[in-house]
């Protein structure tokens, strides 16, 4: 997936043909989590049915950090 904020380019890849190797953001390994959509909070656990979030990522290394609504 390619997401553009702005002038900045950023690549994301899930492997999916090895689903026990980690996400990666622009080339760097990287961690997903979800935050609430109106407070921008960090959510934890399962999604609960019909709760309104952003999918994010970032690297390991906390030097990027995107977050994104995802299409239904």
């Amino acid at each position: 997936m390619s997401l553009t904020f702005g002038t900045r380019d950023h690549a994301i890849e899930f492997p999916n043909s090895r689903p026990d190797l980690p996400p990666t953001l622009d080339g760097k390994v990287a961690l997903t989590y979800r935050r609430d959509a109106t407070f921008f909070s960090i959510l934890k656990g399962k999604p609960l049915e019909d709760e309104e979030y952003m999918d994010c990522i970032k690297t390991k290394d906390g030097k990027t950090d995107v977050c994104y609504f995802r299409p239904s």
